[in-house]
């Protein structure tokens, strides 16, 4: 049995990578719930290119259909000709925050020792929108069981009545909850691609929103405001 020296401080690994046993498949759309760090593992060597594009294209165009709903756009009369726009805008967006926001997390994340590859996290980031998706279903359940169209059901909430207040906050308390654990999920996710505890994945990640701060959102807004006249150069 090998000594240990009093002096040498203990060491502790928070979260090592995981390697789902060899017999072992998981279905990621719900092993990735309980199981991020097992289910990323298979993904990152079973996992397509194209899965990364759909999953990304689809969290896009809910999460603009989210945001008109959100703003009560949705109930105005020309709503019917603009949505098409929206979801080919969501599309866009979708696909933009991956791929370019992979980029950023890989060459960030090289300052952090990361290992992943831009492939790895891609996959990283598109399949853990899935409890995100989750909320998506939860709302088109709603409009199910009220049988009323998908945004039909904000013009109810609109006019106040109660049955769909009652659904409302039930759906909004889910995506509250399911978003934060999607969160959660996401950073073991990148955590597993790129050799990181969790709490690692989250520096990472901190860096990434700095950087697309400091060079992206920054410069997009002086921009909007230099064309509004809003500020001189």
């Amino acid at each position: 049995m090998q000594e240990r020296s009093p002096y040498t401080p203990p060491s502790v690994e928070l979260e090592s990578p995981v390697t789902p046993s060899e017999n072992e498949r998981l279905n990621p759309w719900f092993s990735i719930w309980l199981r991020p760090r097992a289910t990323m593992q298979q993904l990152a060597q079973s996992a397509s290119d194209k899965s990364v594009f759909v999953m990304a294209g689809m969290a896009g165009m809910i999460n603009m259909l989210y945001r008109i709903s959100d703003n009560k756009l949705s109930t105005k009369g020309d709503f019917d000709s603009v949505w098409p726009w929206a979801l080919l805008a969501g599309l866009i967006e979708g696909l933009l925050i991956v791929y370019l926001g992979s980029e950023l997390i890989r060459w960030t994340g090289r300052l952090l020792n990361g290992r992943a590859s831009y492939s790895d996290i891609r996959k990283a980031m598109a399949w853990s929108y899935i409890p995100f998706f989750a909320t998506a279903l939860f709302f088109l359940t709603g409009c199910l069981i009220l049988d009323i169209g998908l945004f039909d059901f904000y013009l109810a909430i609109a006019d106040g009545e109660l049955e769909f207040w009652i659904i409302f906050i039930a759906v909004s308390a889910i995506r509250i909850v399911f978003g934060i654990w999607g969160f959660v999920v996401f950073l073991k996710c990148l955590g597993q691609v790129q050799g990181f505890s969790a709490w690692k994945a989250l520096a990472n990640w901190v860096m990434v929103i700095f950087v697309a701060t400091i060079f992206i959102y920054l410069p997009l807004g002086l921009g909007f405001l230099w064309y509004r006249g809003l500020l001189n150069f």
